[in-house]
C-alpha cells in the first residue's frame, strides 16, 4: 500500500536501521537483511526469515541493539540476607575486572538493588563493546554464579540466584 511505500522511503531516508544491524520492533527482532519499498526482511538468531511491513515498523518503536559502540550488561544476583554484602560486592567487581571485554570506563558497579524477606538482591552493571555483548553477558552470568556460590560456600552458606536484569530502558 501507499503507506508502506511512504514508510519504506522514511526508513531509507532517516535511517533508524541499516542492513546488518540487530533490531527489535513491531514485535519482531533480528538482523536486518533488506529494507525494501514495502517491507523489511530480518533474520532471527535461530535463522528464521521474518518479514514485516514497513508501515508497522515505522509507526512503532524501533530499538537498534547494534548501533551504539558499547552496551551495558546488567546482572541481578540474589543472595541470602546472612551473606556478607561487602564481600559479595568485592567478588562481583573482581569477576568484572578479570574479564578483558569489560571496559574500564565507565567503571563496573555493584550495588544493593532490593531486599526480600530472607534475601538481598545486588545488581552488577558493566559496559562492553557492542559486538561482545551477548557472549560477555553469558560468560559473566556463569562466572558470577560460580564465583558468588564459591564465596557463599566458604563463609556464609547458601546459594545465589543469578539472572539477566530487566533492561531499564
Amino acid at each position: 500500500t501507499l503507506s508502506n511505500v511512504a514508510a519504506g522511503i522514511m526508513l531509507a531516508w532517516i535511517r533508524p536501521i541499516a542492513v546488518g544491524e540487530y533490531i527489535t520492533g513491531d514485535g519482531v527482532e533480528g538482523v536486518v537483511v533488506e529494507i525494501g519499498l514495502f517491507g523489511t526482511r530480518l533474520r532471527s538468531t535461530s535463522g528464521l526469515f521474518i518479514f514485516t511491513n514497513n508501515n508497522k515498523l515505522w509507526n512503532g518503536a524501533i530499538t537498534n541493539l547494534s548501533r551504539e559502540p558499547r552496551r551495558r550488561v546488567d546482572i541481578d544476583i540474589t543472595i541470602p540476607d546472612s551473606a556478607n554484602i561487602g564481600r559479595a560486592r568485592k567478588a562481583l567487581l573482581a569477576i568484572a575486572e578479570r574479564d578483558k571485554r569489560v571496559l574500564a570506563e565507565p567503571a563496573a558497579n555493584a550495588f544493593v538493588s532490593g531486599f526480600g524477606t530472607t534475601t538481598v538482591t545486588l545488581e552488577m552493571r558493566l559496559w562492553v563493546k557492542t559486538p561482545d555483548y551477548r557472549a560477555a553477558q553469558r560468560d559473566l552470568i556463569e562466572a558470577v554464579k560460580v564465583g558468588i556460590n564459591k564465596m557463599l560456600a566458604a563463609s556464609d552458606g547458601g546459594v545465589a540466584e543469578v539472572r539477566e536484569a530487566t533492561d531499564p530502558h
